[in-house]
């Protein structure tokens, strides 16, 4: 069995293309940074449900990342924005 790549997901506000995430062909997946909680999980699953499974419809998509969100958010999984890494200093620096 083939391994497929793990899209990235980036951040940037998408309110000019009328969206809250975007899943595009060459694997990557946009997220609108203002959106959070359950609707930032469920955004997060119906993208990358395109990549899963591109033959489902956009209706399908929709259904089954809504199902899938409300599940997983009613167990304690949580989608929280990733936090920039920074660089430790060196004691004595």
């Amino acid at each position: 069995m083939s391994r497929r790549k793990i899209p990235k997901v980036t951040e940037r506000k998408l309110g000019r293309h009328q969206a809250i995430g975007m899943w595009h062909p060459d694997g990557r997946i946009e997220i609108d940074p203002r959106i959070e909680g359950e609707l930032r999980l469920d955004v997060l699953i119906h993208e990358f449900s395109h990549e899963r499974h591109p033959h489902w419809t956009e209706e399908k998509v929709s259904s089954e990342a809504t199902i899938m969100a409300a599940f997983l958010w009613k167990n304690g999984v949580r989608a929280d924005r990733p936090t920039k890494k920074t660089k430790k200093s060196l004691p004595g620096s």
